[in-house]
């Protein structure tokens, strides 16, 4: 960089920054960039949330890479991009020259490399054990360096890794890296980061959700990228996550014979199924492929005086993954009352391997936990838009006919981690029921085959964790359903999303009813979500469908499990926020002229709760609804006017019923 470069102080919102006219698309881009002395040049990436772009500092003629991020939803973990690549200096670590950015967006200007891994394995295919070695160990010299920094890349890629025309290579990209904890030194996080293909076991199939790993992650990854050059692909080459769950857990790696033996070794070492069993630091640096081939800093100083790796390692010595072993420490007194099994079953063990999916806990859905750092928080739709790209790959899998992941606990559990952030969108939910829900609308399934999965769904608790789910999309204040205002567009689209989960706790409830329905009910109690199951029931126009899965839902509840009929009348007959008695919504209920679905079902709804409670709808009834009763046996719809007949004959037997002559028209 020369003289007439002048570093930037770093900074996400600056107050001060030139506000530009009335521009579209990659124009304001322009002109936002030349205000700040860049000229953009041509267009090299683009993704959801920004856009890179060779790009040229007016004043130095120095050539850059501008890239602009214009979603700030999660600021924290841009700026956590932004702080930690300012720390690093290191020839094989792209660098960061400045930062800037207004309420639109953040630009970050990097270093220029011309071209990606991916580029060249797409162009060059297979390369040579020599230029591999080259490539590998300046992969080496980069992670050592940051590992030292205490810092993860966690996203370790192709696409991540660029070259110059002399082959240097440059790490790049650290919006998912982080500085592992001090002390532990062990990342947990909520959430699926990274990029499968490459990711290490222990991340994707975790023996305890949420996942725990540490360096060693990083180094999996490194013998993914090395086996791809060497062979042209990775070692489990799929586009299926859960297929590639099964590959990992089933699948030997198939070596190489085309490589040297010291090559070969170094791949089996770091590619090595149990994060205890790899090559780390710090003998990888002395292992024949990469001894006296990487460039270290501060070379003097010897690794085994660092005491961080040391506590890196340890917490994972300790993980006791194959012995049997209780969740009494991990259980909460804030669990439901329908978690009757509180330690871990003996189907969720197995002896393969350590790593190994059976060996997942028991995905504790119910209860709320607060990390005392901010990892759980920090989820950002950059994160969903990941997973809902791998949950609509696996959802093309489960619909040409491959169901069997959708039976296995392990792969179950992994989709429902996606779900355990505090800030998951509804947006994710709704592909994660989606997927959920695929084996109960499949033609020709096997009742066999569908009463198993219903069997995992009900071990893995699949009904609280979505009914959390959608709790939590619903805590932000600005998207409170439970107002007397009706929602605004995001909440109908929220609503939208507990439409499905309800429909699916319906088909479930077809088959295990006495199970399901208790989760189902236990969660309503324990998230304390009452008002919003009442607010669903008053959208008696605009949203049918919501409604009607909302009356299934109830009345199988009723009829399966009758000692909750004090919950369904909290429900439909309780106090709304407003403490007014809801039998105003009944009325629209048993009127509604869209769906005749709403009003049969609500006549059912009613002879339920009457014929287990005859008293129960005593303080609320009004001669209107008696009314209502009434007109519906000369319903258009047979089963409204069928269902009519039978409530009218059961709430006559009440002393509150009371049919007016004049009242039939």
């Amino acid at each position: 960089m020369n003289g007439h470069f002048r570093r930037r102080e770093s900074s996400l919102c600056m107050t001060d920054e030139i506000k530009h006219p009335m521009m579209v698309g990659d124009e304001r881009l322009a002109f936002w960039a030349h205000c700040h002395n860049y000229q953009l040049g041509d267009k090299i990436g683009e993704g959801s949330f920004g856009k890179v772009f060779k790009a040229l500092h007016i004043k130095s003629n120095m050539v850059v890479a501008f890239k602009f991020i214009f979603k700030l939803d999660e600021l924290k973990t841009l700026q956590q991009e932004v702080e930690i690549q300012q720390k690093l200096h290191h020839p094989n670590i792209v660098r960061m020259l400045e930062s800037f950015g207004n309420e639109h967006g953040i630009a970050l200007v990097m270093e220029f490399v011309p071209r990606s891994l991916k580029e060249i394995i797409e162009t060059e295919g297979i390369l040579n054990e020599q230029r591999t070695q080259a490539i590998i160990c300046q992969l080496v010299s980069a992670l050592h360096y940051l590992h030292r920094k205490s810092i993860l890349h966690r996203d370790l890629k192709p696409p991540n890794i660029l070259l110059d025309h002399n082959d240097v290579v440059k790490l790049c990209d650290f919006g998912l890296a982080r500085f592992m904890l001090t002390g532990t030194q062990v990342l947990t996080q909520a959430s699926l980061k990274g990029t499968p293909l490459y990711m290490a076991p222990e991340v994707i199939n975790s023996p305890v959700i949420p996942p725990t790993y540490n360096h060693n992650a990083d180094l999996w990854s490194l013998g993914c990228i090395a086996y791809h050059l060497l062979c042209g692909k990775p070692p489990f080459d799929t586009k299926c996550l859960m297929h590639l769950i099964q590959m990992m857990k089933d699948q030997p790696i198939v070596w190489p014979n085309t490589v040297s033996p010291v090559c070969r070794n170094f791949l089996e070492q770091l590619l090595q199924k149990n994060p205890l069993q790899r090559l780390t630091w710090p003998g990888l640096l002395d292992h024949e492929f990469v001894k006296n081939r990487v460039f270290t800093i501060d070379e003097n100083q010897d690794f085994d005086e660092l005491s961080e790796l040391d506590d890196i390692v340890y917490p994972l010595n300790s993980m006791k993954i194959n012995e049997e072993e209780t969740t009494s420490n991990s259980s909460t007194s804030h669990e439901l009352t329908s978690i009757d099994d509180t330690t871990e079953e003996e189907d969720l063990r197995s002896s393969q391997s350590s790593w190994c999916s059976e060996t997942c806990q028991e995905l504790d859905v119910c209860s709320v936990k607060t990390n005392s750092t901010s990892n759980n928080t920090n989820t950002n739709e950059y994160m969903s838009e990941e997973w809902i790209v791998f949950l609509r790959q696996s959802a093309s899998e489960v619909v040409s006919g491959n169901l069997t992941s959708m039976s296995q606990k392990s792969f179950v559990l992994v989709i429902l981690s996606s779900l355990k952030s505090m800030t998951v969108s509804s947006k994710l939910l709704h592909y994660v029921v989606t997927l959920l829900s695929i084996p109960f609308v499949t033609p020709n399934i096997q009742q066999t085959e569908k009463d198993l999965i219903t069997h995992v769904y009900v071990e893995t608790k699949v009904i609280p964790c979505l009914m959390q789910a959608f709790s939590n999309v619903f805590k932000s204040p600005a998207r409170n359903c439970v107002s007397p205002a009706p929602p605004d567009n995001s909440g109908l689209q929220e609503l939208g999303c507990l439409e499905s989960v309800l429909l699916l706790v319906e088909g479930l409830s077809l088959d295990k009813p006495m199970e399901c329905l208790k989760q189902f009910s236990d969660s309503i109690v324990y998230l304390k979500i009452v008002p919003l199951l009442q607010k669903c029931l008053s959208l008696s126009h605009g949203n049918t469908h919501l409604v009607t899965n909302t009356l299934a839902v109830l009345i199988l509840t009723l009829i399966y499990l009758p000692r909750n009929i004090n919950l369904v009348q909290d429900i439909v007959i309780g106090k709304h926020l407003e403490s007014r008695i809801s039998n105003v919504e009944l009325h629209k209920l048993l009127r509604n002229s869209e769906n005749a679905t709403v009003r049969e079902r609500t006549c059912v709804l009613l002879l339920h709760m009457t014929r287990l409670s005859p008293h129960s709808l005593l303080n609320v009834w009004h001669q209107t609804l008696t009314n209502d009763i009434e007109f519906l046996k000369d319903d258009p719809c047979p089963n409204v006017v069928q269902a009519a007949i039978y409530t009218s004959e059961l709430l006559k037997k009440t002393q509150f019923y009371k049919v007016e002559t004049e009242s039939r028209e």
